[in-house]
């Protein structure tokens, strides 16, 4: 653990608080902005860190054990469900979000006062919106001459619902490198090289508040180029109110963007591109060797799309693990249809314990509806060959698509029992903006002003066409609840 206290710094970038009001934390290390905190210090000498709002304090190894066991048990004995435990505390933080007095808030105060950063930025995602909003506000009320810059999925897909909030400054429309760079040296430095219309990939307003969206920035071709990402930057704050550094050195990003055409997904619009960039293996393997011996990290989770995009290159990258002796344990993300068993017998070689697949519906029409790709044959198929791989492997799932019935929604919880994976992740359809269902949806005017509240852990709200909320909210919980019972009688058979 990294002991230190907050400098006064130019930038604060900021992860507002969600999961915090309903007693949980985010886990991850926000990998985007390690990297703009990193493009910052080494292109423009500019100090910026990573304040998590989101954690309170990071439990002991014991306490999240037993925390884990406790909740094991109650699932196994006592018909208690983590997820709809979690789907049920939702409506709770759209309830105390707006209440500007709540204990987290006075901890954002006291950070901002303890930083008294130029700029505040905020990594914002559409759920977070609300949080967002809140905390801009009360960045003009600590520090009034910040200015707040709103980046990540919410600021490309959701920039003019923003932009109508006084407090936000500048959004940035796509990939936040360069942009950041270019936006905090015009604030911090005040050059004179260019103006605020000069710098791409913003939205802000101008003199007359008239709202302005720049051209959009050119995407980094050559990602090894931009450094890797400030590991050591991000804080979060104790029950004591002491500031403390936390290690998080697992997530690896070794590309940037997905080709595939998915009706629920926001990649797209959220990359700017429908290609996939890569990082070279020499760099991957750089920073692997880099966090291995200076930090002792052992597991990693390689959060690419797609990991598995290019098989040569992942058989190139599995190569170099093992010819570097890496000893270490991962897990990523692929497809179905993008895996074979010498492709699995080289990963599971090179570390891989797990691979997580997005599945999404155990039903033909759905599959064809969302544009997967994959069809149930298909996935039958791909069964055997990962059992035999011996690699844990985990499905995501997701219901209440738009025109869903009953009886498919059936299907996808059924096809659970029929495959048998290791673990299964079920979502709860959410017209996220930037995907297609968003804008189909927007069409046939069904969005109205709670669509914000949807999110994968929602079941409140239902697109389906089929059945009213009522119905879908009980048809979900079920889904929930079976879907933990299935996961933690697996994990109990694991752990004894």
């Amino acid at each position: 653990m990294i002991k230190k206290e907050a400098k006064k710094i130019d930038v604060l970038f900021v992860i507002p608080p969600v999961l915090r009001f309903m007693n949980r934390s985010s886990t991850n290390f926000p990998l985007g902005l390690g990297y703009i905190v990193a493009y910052l210090k080494n292109k423009q000498n500019i100090h910026a860190e990573i304040y998590n709002a989101d954690i309170y304090h990071s439990p002991t190894k014991l306490k999240t054990f037993l925390t884990s066991v406790y909740i094991l048990l109650k699932t196994k004995f006592l018909s208690y469900s983590d997820n709809v435990d979690f789907a049920e505390k939702w409506p709770e933080y759209y309830n105390i979000v707006n209440d500007t007095d709540n204990p987290i808030w006075d901890e954002v105060r006291s950070i901002l006062k303890k930083t008294n950063p130029k700029i505040v930025g905020i990594g914002s995602k559409v759920v977070d919106i609300p949080s967002t909003i809140v905390l801009a506000k009360i960045v003009k009320e600590i520090l009034p001459e910040a200015k707040v810059v709103v980046g990540g999925p919410s600021a490309i897909t959701c920039s003019e619902y923003l932009m109508k909030n006084s407090p936000i400054d500048y959004l940035v429309n796509g990939e936040g490198e360069e942009t950041m760079m270019e936006l905090a040296s015009f604030i911090i430095n005040n050059t004179n090289n260019y103006q605020i219309k000069d710098i791409k990939g913003i939205i802000y307003r101008d003199e007359s508040n008239k709202i302005i969206k720049n051209p959009p920035q050119l995407l980094i071709q050559n990602l090894d180029e931009i450094p890797f990402p400030e590991r050591e930057s991000m804080f979060i704050v104790e029950k004591n109110n002491k500031i403390k550094y936390i290690d998080v050195f697992g997530d690896i990003l070794t590309t940037r963007g997905c080709p595939f055409p998915c009706r629920f997904c926001a990649a797209h619009e959220a990359w700017g591109t429908k290609k996939t960039r890569f990082r070279s293996i020499d760099n991957i393997i750089q920073e692997l060797k880099y966090l291995v011996n200076t930090f002792g990290q052992k597991n990693f989770i390689f959060w690419d799309d797609l990991f598995t995009i290019d098989k040569n290159r992942t058989m190139e990258l599995c190569q170099k693990i093992i010819d570097n002796k890496l000893d270490i344990k991962w897990l990523c993300l692929v497809r179905i249809d993008k895996i074979d068993a010498e492709l699995l017998e080289k990963m599971k070689t090179a570390g891989c314990y797990e691979i997580q697949i997005g599945i999404e519906s155990g039903n033909d029409r759905i599959l064809s509806y969302i544009r997967k790709g994959i069809n149930l044959e298909i996935i039958r198929k791909q069964i055997s060959i990962i059992r035999q791989s011996g690699i844990n492997w985990r499905i995501f799932l997701i219901i209440g698509f738009p025109t869903e019935t009953r009886e498919e929604i059936r299907d996808t919880i059924n096809l659970i029992a029929e495959i048998k994976p290791t673990f299964v992740d079920l979502s709860i359809f959410c017209p996220y903006p930037g995907t297609d269902f968003y804008y189909e949806l927007q069409k046939q005017g069904q969005l109205d002003k709670d669509f914000m509240k949807s999110d994968m852990w929602y079941p409140y709200i239902t697109y389906t066409g089929t059945m009213n909320n009522e119905e879908f909210k009980k048809i979900a919980l079920e889904a929930l609840k079976y879907v933990d019972k299935y996961n933690y009688n697996n994990a109990y058979k694991k752990m004894f």
